[in-house]
């Protein structure tokens, strides 16, 4: 989240600082886009569909959850 002062809000679904999904130790977020051009902000960035970000934040070991067992 160190490039977070890049974002431009206005090119993104997420509105602010307050609506964004962030990892347990802060250092990844997920951000959505709904047009048809990746913004220029976000270029050189991984994109990731639906099933795949939905795989990578369900595994305790990528740092989005904790694992209660």
């Amino acid at each position: 989240m160190s490039d977070i002062a890049g974002v431009n809000f206005e090119q993104i679904i997420e509105d602010g600082l307050n609506t964004l999904r962030v990892s347990i130790d802060g250092t990844k977020t997920i951000l959505k886009y709904s047009s048809e051009t990746k913004p220029d902000f976000l270029q050189g960035i991984t994109d990731y569909n639906l099933s795949e970000i939905l795989e990578i934040i369900n595994d305790p070991e990528n740092g989005w959850i904790i694992n209660d067992n």
